[in-house]
C-alpha cells in the first residue's frame, strides 16, 4: 500500500479493495462494461489495519462492506479506504490470509 503505518482510531477499519472491483469487462457483444458495473466484487475488501475498539474484524481478513460506506482519504498521493465496523455486512468464510488472533 505505502511505506507508512497506518493506524486507524476508534471503530475504523484501513483496508484495500479486491483487484477484481477495478477490472473491465466486455460484453458478447463486445461492449466495455465500466467497473462500477461489477458491483459483486466491488464491496469486498482485504483488512489491512484495525481501530482498538473493533471487536469481531481483523486485519487479514476479507470483508464484505456497503459499497456506499467505504470512504477514501488521499494521503500524500496514497489512496486509503477506511470503513467503520458497523458498516460490515459479512466476514467471508474463506479467509485464507487470517493468520488468527
Amino acid at each position: 500500500m505505502s511505506k507508512y503505518n497506518y493506524v486507524p482510531t476508534a471503530e475504523f477499519i484501513v483496508v484495500e479493495r479486491e483487484d477484481a472491483w477495478k477490472e473491465e469487462e466486455k460484453s458478447k457483444a463486445g461492449i466495455i462494461l465500466p467497473s462500477g458495473q461489477k458491483q459483486e466484487a466491488q464491496d469486498v475488501c482485504k483488512v489491512l489495519a484495525v481501530g482498538p475498539t473493533c471487536k469481531q474484524v481483523k486485519p487479514g481478513m476479507r470483508v464484505v462492506a456497503h459499497p456506499l460506506t467505504i470512504m477514501l482519504s488521499i494521503v500524500e498521493g496514497v489512496i486509503i479506504y477506511y470503513i467503520q465496523e458497523k458498516n460490515v455486512l459479512f466476514i467471508l468464510e474463506d479467509n485464507k490470509d487470517y493468520k488468527g488472533e
